[in-house]
Protein backbone atom coordinates (compact mmCIF):
# COMPACT_ATOMS: atom_id res chain seq x y z
CA UNK A 1 0.00 0.00 0.00
CA UNK A 2 1.60 3.22 -1.28
CA UNK A 3 0.99 6.73 0.86
CA UNK A 4 -1.87 7.53 -1.56
CA UNK A 5 -3.90 4.05 -0.57
CA UNK A 6 -2.98 4.40 3.00
CA UNK A 7 -6.00 3.76 4.92
CA UNK A 8 -7.91 6.59 7.26
CA UNK A 9 -9.32 5.12 9.96
CA UNK A 10 -12.43 7.44 11.42
CA UNK A 11 -13.08 7.14 15.50
CA UNK A 12 -17.19 7.26 16.01
CA UNK A 13 -17.85 10.35 18.47
CA UNK A 14 -21.11 8.63 19.32
CA UNK A 15 -21.50 7.91 23.06
CA UNK A 16 -18.46 9.89 24.14
CA UNK A 17 -20.30 11.12 27.68
CA UNK A 18 -21.73 7.50 28.53
CA UNK A 19 -18.07 6.23 28.26
CA UNK A 20 -16.60 9.10 29.43
CA UNK A 21 -18.82 8.59 32.92
CA UNK A 22 -18.06 4.80 32.50
CA UNK A 23 -14.92 5.72 32.81
CA UNK A 24 -14.72 7.78 35.92
CA UNK A 25 -17.24 5.79 37.63
CA UNK A 26 -14.61 2.04 37.21
CA UNK A 27 -11.69 5.00 38.65
CA UNK A 28 -14.14 5.75 41.39
CA UNK A 29 -14.70 1.53 42.53
CA UNK A 30 -11.09 1.51 41.94
CA UNK A 31 -10.26 4.02 44.59
CA UNK A 32 -12.99 3.00 46.57
CA UNK A 33 -12.12 -0.93 46.85
CA UNK A 34 -8.62 0.27 47.37
CA UNK A 35 -9.12 2.26 50.64
CA UNK A 36 -11.43 -0.50 51.74
CA UNK A 37 -8.11 -2.91 51.30
CA UNK A 38 -6.29 -0.25 53.15
CA UNK A 39 -8.94 0.18 55.94
CA UNK A 40 -9.26 -3.69 56.35
CA UNK A 41 -5.46 -4.29 56.73
CA UNK A 42 -5.44 -2.12 60.09
CA UNK A 43 -9.39 -3.65 61.24
CA UNK A 44 -9.30 -5.55 64.12
CA UNK A 45 -12.35 -7.61 65.50
CA UNK A 46 -12.87 -8.52 69.01
CA UNK A 47 -10.95 -11.57 70.06
CA UNK A 48 -7.25 -12.85 70.89
CA UNK A 49 -4.92 -10.86 69.62
CA UNK A 50 -1.18 -11.45 68.58
CA UNK A 51 1.15 -9.02 70.67
CA UNK A 52 4.57 -7.89 69.24
CA UNK A 53 7.47 -7.08 71.03
CA UNK A 54 9.54 -4.10 69.76
CA UNK A 55 12.75 -5.14 67.67
CA UNK A 56 15.99 -4.00 69.72
CA UNK A 57 19.34 -3.66 68.27
CA UNK A 58 20.76 -3.64 71.45
CA UNK A 59 19.08 -6.75 72.66
CA UNK A 60 17.81 -8.79 69.68
CA UNK A 61 16.75 -12.09 70.73
CA UNK A 62 14.88 -10.57 74.06
CA UNK A 63 11.64 -11.90 72.29
CA UNK A 64 13.39 -15.12 70.39
CA UNK A 65 11.60 -17.45 73.14
CA UNK A 66 8.20 -16.26 75.13
CA UNK A 67 5.12 -14.74 72.89
CA UNK A 68 2.16 -12.88 74.16
CA UNK A 69 -1.60 -13.03 73.30
CA UNK A 70 -4.29 -10.96 75.02
CA UNK A 71 -7.90 -10.97 74.58
CA UNK A 72 -9.81 -7.74 73.78
CA UNK A 73 -13.24 -6.58 73.15
CA UNK A 74 -14.27 -3.00 71.82
CA UNK A 75 -14.25 -1.67 68.56
CA UNK A 76 -11.63 -1.75 66.20
CA UNK A 77 -9.94 1.59 67.47
CA UNK A 78 -10.16 0.74 70.79
CA UNK A 79 -7.76 -2.50 70.25
CA UNK A 80 -5.74 -1.22 67.94
CA UNK A 81 -4.93 1.39 70.35
CA UNK A 82 -4.70 -1.24 73.41
CA UNK A 83 -2.17 -3.69 71.54
CA UNK A 84 -0.06 -0.30 71.29
CA UNK A 85 0.07 0.29 74.92
CA UNK A 86 0.13 -3.35 75.58
CA UNK A 87 3.01 -3.93 73.21
CA UNK A 88 4.96 -1.14 75.08
CA UNK A 89 4.72 -2.60 78.36
CA UNK A 90 5.38 -5.95 77.69
CA UNK A 91 8.57 -4.72 75.47
CA UNK A 92 9.82 -2.64 78.43
CA UNK A 93 8.94 -5.35 81.20
CA UNK A 94 10.04 -8.45 78.81
CA UNK A 95 13.31 -6.55 78.09
CA UNK A 96 14.08 -6.08 81.49
CA UNK A 97 13.68 -9.70 82.59
CA UNK A 98 15.47 -10.50 79.67
CA UNK A 99 19.07 -8.71 80.53
CA UNK A 100 18.37 -9.16 84.47
CA UNK A 101 18.52 -12.97 84.33
CA UNK A 102 21.34 -13.22 81.57
CA UNK A 103 23.72 -15.29 83.33
CA UNK A 104 26.39 -15.04 80.30
CA UNK A 105 25.89 -11.38 79.47
CA UNK A 106 26.19 -8.01 81.03
CA UNK A 107 24.64 -4.91 79.97
CA UNK A 108 25.73 -1.18 81.18
CA UNK A 109 23.54 -0.04 83.96
CA UNK A 110 22.85 -3.59 85.00
CA UNK A 111 23.06 -6.25 87.28
CA UNK A 112 22.05 -9.07 86.48
CA UNK A 113 23.10 -12.88 86.75
CA UNK A 114 26.07 -12.30 84.68
CA UNK A 115 27.49 -10.20 86.88
CA UNK A 116 26.96 -12.20 90.09
CA UNK A 117 28.75 -14.90 88.23
CA UNK A 118 31.55 -13.09 87.46
CA UNK A 119 31.75 -11.64 91.14
CA UNK A 120 31.92 -14.92 93.04
CA UNK A 121 32.11 -14.61 96.62
CA UNK A 122 31.13 -10.48 96.54
CA UNK A 123 28.63 -8.42 98.15
CA UNK A 124 26.40 -7.54 95.33
CA UNK A 125 23.18 -5.54 95.63
CA UNK A 126 20.71 -7.03 93.11
CA UNK A 127 17.45 -5.79 91.54
CA UNK A 128 14.34 -6.65 93.41
CA UNK A 129 13.22 -9.04 90.31
CA UNK A 130 16.82 -11.40 91.18
CA UNK A 131 16.31 -11.25 94.47
CA UNK A 132 12.95 -12.31 94.57
CA UNK A 133 13.68 -15.12 92.19
CA UNK A 134 17.13 -16.17 93.22
CA UNK A 135 15.39 -17.09 97.06
CA UNK A 136 12.31 -18.88 96.10
CA UNK A 137 14.16 -21.01 93.59
CA UNK A 138 16.86 -21.18 96.92
CA UNK A 139 13.82 -22.26 98.91
CA UNK A 140 12.86 -24.95 96.41
CA UNK A 141 16.03 -26.26 95.84
CA UNK A 142 16.49 -27.34 99.26
CA UNK A 143 12.91 -28.47 99.63
CA UNK A 144 14.03 -31.05 96.26
CA UNK A 145 11.52 -29.61 93.97
CA UNK A 146 13.96 -28.34 91.61
CA UNK A 147 17.79 -27.38 91.51
CA UNK A 148 19.16 -23.78 91.15
CA UNK A 149 23.10 -24.29 91.07
CA UNK A 150 22.04 -26.84 87.96
CA UNK A 151 22.61 -24.70 85.23
CA UNK A 152 25.87 -25.91 84.14
CA UNK A 153 24.45 -29.46 83.54
CA UNK A 154 21.05 -27.81 81.78
CA UNK A 155 23.70 -25.67 79.39
CA UNK A 156 25.20 -28.77 78.12
CA UNK A 157 22.07 -30.76 77.69
CA UNK A 158 20.39 -27.65 76.03
CA UNK A 159 23.96 -27.47 73.71
CA UNK A 160 23.22 -30.81 72.34
CA UNK A 161 19.72 -30.20 70.97
CA UNK A 162 21.11 -28.54 68.45
CA UNK A 163 24.54 -30.72 67.62
CA UNK A 164 24.83 -32.79 64.92
CA UNK A 165 28.41 -34.00 65.09
CA UNK A 166 29.47 -34.85 68.58
CA UNK A 167 31.41 -37.42 70.89
CA UNK A 168 27.76 -39.29 72.43
CA UNK A 169 30.60 -41.42 74.83
CA UNK A 170 32.48 -37.88 75.99
CA UNK A 171 29.18 -36.24 75.85
CA UNK A 172 27.62 -38.69 78.35
CA UNK A 173 30.63 -38.51 80.71
CA UNK A 174 30.80 -34.62 80.42
CA UNK A 175 26.97 -34.03 81.38
CA UNK A 176 27.72 -37.05 84.10
CA UNK A 177 30.43 -34.96 86.03
CA UNK A 178 28.51 -31.79 85.34
CA UNK A 179 25.26 -33.41 87.36
CA UNK A 180 27.09 -34.62 90.11
CA UNK A 181 28.82 -31.79 90.89
CA UNK A 182 26.04 -29.34 90.62
CA UNK A 183 23.25 -31.74 92.59
CA UNK A 184 26.09 -31.79 95.78
CA UNK A 185 24.34 -28.00 97.09
CA UNK A 186 27.60 -28.34 99.49
CA UNK A 187 29.20 -27.34 96.18
CA UNK A 188 27.69 -23.76 96.32
CA UNK A 189 26.92 -21.09 98.59
CA UNK A 190 24.00 -18.38 98.69
CA UNK A 191 23.35 -15.90 101.63
CA UNK A 192 21.02 -12.90 102.04
CA UNK A 193 23.19 -10.44 103.93
CA UNK A 194 20.51 -7.50 103.48
CA UNK A 195 17.15 -8.66 102.67
CA UNK A 196 15.87 -4.74 102.60
CA UNK A 197 18.55 -4.05 100.41
CA UNK A 198 18.75 -7.28 98.77
CA UNK A 199 22.33 -7.82 98.87
CA UNK A 200 23.45 -11.12 98.33
CA UNK A 201 26.88 -13.08 97.98
CA UNK A 202 27.58 -16.56 95.79
CA UNK A 203 30.03 -18.50 95.83
CA UNK A 204 30.90 -21.96 94.22
CA UNK A 205 33.81 -24.44 95.21
CA UNK A 206 36.80 -25.43 94.06
CA UNK A 207 35.52 -28.88 92.61
CA UNK A 208 32.85 -26.60 90.71
CA UNK A 209 35.74 -24.26 89.46
CA UNK A 210 37.48 -27.58 88.44
CA UNK A 211 35.17 -29.81 86.81
CA UNK A 212 33.80 -26.68 84.83
CA UNK A 213 37.44 -26.18 83.60
CA UNK A 214 38.15 -29.74 82.93
CA UNK A 215 34.74 -30.35 80.74
CA UNK A 216 34.94 -26.49 78.84
CA UNK A 217 31.88 -25.25 80.35
CA UNK A 218 30.51 -22.33 80.50
CA UNK A 219 31.05 -19.64 83.98
CA UNK A 220 26.97 -19.38 84.01
CA UNK A 221 27.22 -21.11 87.73
CA UNK A 222 24.08 -19.81 88.66
CA UNK A 223 21.24 -19.39 86.42
CA UNK A 224 17.24 -20.01 86.11
CA UNK A 225 17.90 -23.10 84.14
CA UNK A 226 14.39 -25.45 83.76
CA UNK A 227 12.35 -22.76 85.70
CA UNK A 228 13.57 -19.74 83.41
CA UNK A 229 9.96 -19.68 81.40
CA UNK A 230 7.97 -20.12 84.87
CA UNK A 231 9.91 -17.13 86.29
CA UNK A 232 10.00 -14.77 83.34
CA UNK A 233 6.54 -14.97 82.54
CA UNK A 234 5.44 -14.88 86.38
CA UNK A 235 7.22 -11.33 86.41
CA UNK A 236 6.27 -9.98 83.22
CA UNK A 237 2.65 -10.91 84.18
CA UNK A 238 2.78 -9.37 87.39
CA UNK A 239 4.24 -6.04 85.41
CA UNK A 240 1.21 -5.89 83.11
CA UNK A 241 -1.50 -6.50 85.68
CA UNK A 242 -0.19 -3.99 87.72
CA UNK A 243 -0.39 -1.78 84.67
CA UNK A 244 -4.09 -2.99 84.08
CA UNK A 245 -3.91 -5.98 81.75
CA UNK A 246 -3.78 -8.96 83.91
CA UNK A 247 -4.90 -12.01 81.91
CA UNK A 248 -2.16 -12.14 79.43
CA UNK A 249 -1.64 -15.55 77.78
CA UNK A 250 2.09 -16.89 77.49
CA UNK A 251 3.50 -18.96 74.84
CA UNK A 252 6.77 -20.45 74.19
CA UNK A 253 8.01 -19.74 70.67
Amino acid sequence: MNVKDKEVIEVSDKHVVLRTVLFVALIGIAVAAFATAIVSIGHKDPGWQVIEAATDADVPFYSSSIGLSYYMEGSSSEIRQNISTLSGLYSKSLKRMYILFDSENEYPGYVNLATINNNLGKEIAVPQEIFFVLTDFYAKTLSGEANLFCNLAYEAEQVLLTSENYDAEYEAERIAALKSVCSDLSNFSLEVLDPEKYIITFNVSDAVLETAKAYEASDSYLGLNELYFYYMTYLVGQSLADNGYPDAYFYAK
